[in-house]
């Protein structure tokens, strides 16, 4: 039998008042002594062990990540129609390069 089976604590193999986390799937076991850390409970007052904390942090970073990017790509298309006018179908952007420039003045 192994640990997962007998509700001993993975960090000290002792049993008694455990934590036990509540993601579905997850056989972690723990006294709120051997964490190391704050012990992390939802708004509804589950135990969710660091793994699995940072299992949902890093999909919320991802998922905001990909909004991110979907949003940046709103604001530039969103920048580019607000440089257009009304001969051009394509955004007026004036730009200057200072070689060309020189090189016009030298000749």
């Amino acid at each position: 039998m192994d640990w997962t089976e007998n509700q001993q604590c993975v960090l000290c193999d002792i049993g008694g008042n455990l934590l036990v986390c509540s993601d579905d799937g997850c056989p972690i076991s723990v006294h709120k002594s051997c964490m190391g850390c704050e012990a992390h409970f939802d708004d509804v007052g589950n135990f969710h062990c660091p793994y699995c904390v940072y299992k949902q942090y890093a999909a919320e970073a991802s998922r905001l990540r990909s909004k991110v990017m979907l949003t940046k790509k709103a604001l530039s298309t969103f920048l580019e129609a607000d440089m257009r006018d009304d001969n051009h179908p394509e955004p007026v952007v004036e730009t200057v390069n200072k070689e060309d420039d020189l090189h016009q003045k030298i000749n």
